[in-house]
């Protein structure tokens, strides 16, 4: 309200927040799956393997009791910025004190700025923009290594292809990517580390 005293302004509503809604409902339902394997390579150390996966079937939203129960997985962004799947996983080599390990974080396809498949016209003839883009991975990689039991030292690389964000051409403005669905601004980056165990 506004806070002008002696005028006819004052507690009249200058501002009304209605960002906060009490959700009538949301249902998502989905696969979750995982896998975990370790093989013995005998002199050669041995390999783990670590993965998981998970795929939204069905992302329904009703805001209020009298709105229409509606599944938004396929639809553009209105409520959600879903990638529909999601894999993590690694692989670990292991041998005597060293160990290094690769990760992989891949995120399903998402919507772009562009909602729909339409195609410029005059200068830009021919430039079209997907209604949904590409899904987005990212590698960390490290190399560890124990000095005995008290002390380790480990050496990663994140992001090791430097894929900072999803290419979206639809995007005008700057930062000129979506954060919402997957982003890495800073980039590949590295970190030597030392552990002490008392």
């Amino acid at each position: 309200r506004e806070q002008a005293p002696a005028t006819t302004l004052h507690n009249q509503v200058t501002r009304i927040n209605s960002s906060y809604v009490n959700t009538a409902l949301q249902d998502i339902s989905g696969i979750d799956a995982s896998f975990k394997y370790r093989w013995d390579i005998g002199r050669f150390g041995a390999l783990n393997f670590d993965t998981s996966y998970s795929l939204t079937l069905t992302n329904k939203y009703q805001e209020l009791p009298e709105d229409d129960l509606i599944d938004y997985r396929d639809l553009p962004p209105t409520y959600f910025y879903p990638e529909r799947s999601r894999f993590r996983g690694s692989v670990n080599w292991a041998i005597g004190d060293w160990s290094t390990t690769v990760y992989a974080t891949r995120l399903g396809s998402a919507w772009g700025a562009q909602q729909a498949n339409d195609c410029f016209t005059g200068a830009n003839s021919g430039v079209c923009f997907s209604r949904r883009l590409h899904p987005w991975t990212t590698f960390n990689v490290q190399v560890a290594k124990n000095f005995g039991p008290n002390v380790r030292a480990e050496f990663s690389v994140i992001n090791a292809t430097n894929n900072q964000y999803r290419h979206d051409p639809g995007q005008s403005g700057y930062p000129y990517y979506n954060p919402w669905v997957g982003a890495d601004p800073l980039g590949r980056r590295f970190y030597l580390s030392l552990a002490y165990k008392f």
